[in-house]
């Protein structure tokens, strides 16, 4: 994890954006646009029961936290959406969400001071 910022490390970021401005811009923006609804969405999901589109959703939200180098979250992400596909451990799913979202809250901010920097 870089020493400079808690929660993300943009390394792969830069590397895939060729370290374009504005392309990590975008990508910033996209994540704490898209995170917080898909965190949303899984909450609705779990509490709907629809384990299927929980296990979705996880794998979506596995690729963003990847992308923000957040390996801890994506690791978490990973194993939930194979536990929910295989329809085990489903008590904790809602600790395993809130986890998350503290965790994606915290980027988000990182990432929007990042941002201001960039």
């Amino acid at each position: 994890m870089n020493i400079n910022h808690r929660h993300v490390d943009l390394s792969y970021l830069k590397d895939m954006s060729g370290g374009n401005r504005e392309v990590m811009l975008e990508m910033i923006e996209l994540f704490n646009s898209q995170v917080p609804e898909l965190i949303e969405k899984m909450k609705h999901q779990l509490q709907q029961k629809n384990i299927d589109e929980l296990s979705r959703l996880a794998h979506k939200a596995k690729a963003s936290a990847h992308i923000m180098g957040m390996e801890e979250a994506a690791a978490k992400l990973k194993s939930l959406e194979y536990s929910a596909k295989e329809s085990r451990d489903g008590e904790n799913f809602s600790l395993i969400i809130k986890d998350l979202e503290k965790q994606f809250s915290f980027a988000i901010e990182e990432l929007k001071n990042i941002a201001a920097t960039l």
